[in-house]
């Protein structure tokens, strides 16, 4: 057993059956549910690392077509009887005196448009941020394009602004900086990734909205117990 593999058991997330060779991993109840619960956050950057939200679209979308070729599987199709027990201990799951599986958890488990409007949210919450900081950095870059810094009058213990003083052309260069290059380049290239990532949710949601029909865990649910889980 690697130190994976042992993290997760001791965490109950795996279940080990069998032992030496004959050993194997077996996804716990509480391990489906954190799972599920983990599934829904979403915390990176997706233009700066997609890594997180492509893993969790992928096995989201992956639990969507699963269950509806399941739930659309014939009468006579019987599944296992393990999984009634399964979801029975997955409802008992709590987390400080609090049921896990929620109606909101439930309902999202197997919503790739959920997850994918989520990311829609965030980024668009961070180009809001970008956008208010913009307009920051071009008020106070007019600010200084109107300051005259060679009569600059303030405590200048290290030299700092005797310099700006005696070098107008050096002055002259850190206003152009100011005023034109930084912070506003980086700000509007940000908004620009953005923009494009928020295009690409939006083909994203047009796709899965097209080709899936969403599934919602408790439906799922009672079509298992229907065919005999």
């Amino acid at each position: 057993m690697d130190h994976v593999e042992a993290a997760a058991e001791a965490s109950e997330c795996l279940r080990a059956e069998g032992t030496g060779r004959n050993q194997r991993f077996i996804l716990s109840p509480a391990g489906f549910a954190a799972i599920l619960l983990n599934a829904q956050v979403l915390r990176v950057d997706p233009t700066l690392d997609g890594s997180e939200f492509e893993f969790k679209r992928a096995m989201v979308s992956m639990w969507n077509l699963l269950a509806e070729q399941i739930m659309a599987s014939p009468p006579n199709v019987r599944l296992a009887p393990e999984f009634r027990q399964f979801f029975m201990e997955v409802d008992k799951l709590t987390i400080w005196g609090r049921p896990v599986m929620t109606e909101s958890v439930v309902r999202d488990a197997f919503d790739v448009l959920a997850l994918v409007e989520r990311q829609r949210q965030k980024v668009q919450l961070l180009r809001d941020e970008a956008r208010a900081r913009l307009s920051l950095a071009t008020a106070e870059a007019e600010l200084v394009r109107g300051v005259d810094l060679s009569h600059l009058q303030l405590p200048d213990p290290a030299g700092e602004l005797a310099l700006l003083r005696d070098n107008p052309e050096f002055a002259e260069m850190i206003r152009s900086l100011a005023v034109q290059a930084m912070p506003q380049l980086a700000l509007e290239a940000k908004i620009a990734r953005y923009d494009a990532y928020l295009d690409y949710l939006k083909e994203l949601a047009g796709i899965y909205g097209r080709r899936l029909r969403h599934v919602d865990l408790g439906t799922f649910r009672r079509c298992v117990a229907g065919n005999g889980g």
